[in-house]
């Protein structure tokens, strides 16, 4: 079994958040008020390795910025994999 650990995460344009970035150490809690971006942090991951929304579907429409739905989207994260480091980065921008 493999051990993988999220140790970074950055969006950018991701619904509500303009830019974020957060470093996790392996035991990180996401805490906050209300509509500041928690849920959309957790299902950036979530489509990051999936494609998928945490509600199951595919609606990439839904993740677009809603202060400007033009803006390119981008999510990248970074893991340690048995101890390599492995980056993954995904944008969407619609046409």
């Amino acid at each position: 079994m493999k051990n993988i650990t999220l140790k970074r995460l950055e969006l950018t344009n991701y619904r509500n958040i303009e830019y974020a970035a957060y470093d996790f150490n392996g035991s990180s809690t996401i805490v906050g008020d209300n509509r500041i971006g928690k849920t959309n942090t957790l299902e950036s991951i979530h489509w990051l390795l999936t494609d998928k929304l945490l509600d199951g579907s595919s609606e990439v429409s839904a993740i677009k910025p809603l202060r400007d739905t033009k803006l390119e989207v981008r999510v990248k994260a970074t893991f340690d994999i048995d101890g390599k480091v492995v980056t993954l980065e995904k944008r969407y921008k619609e046409k």
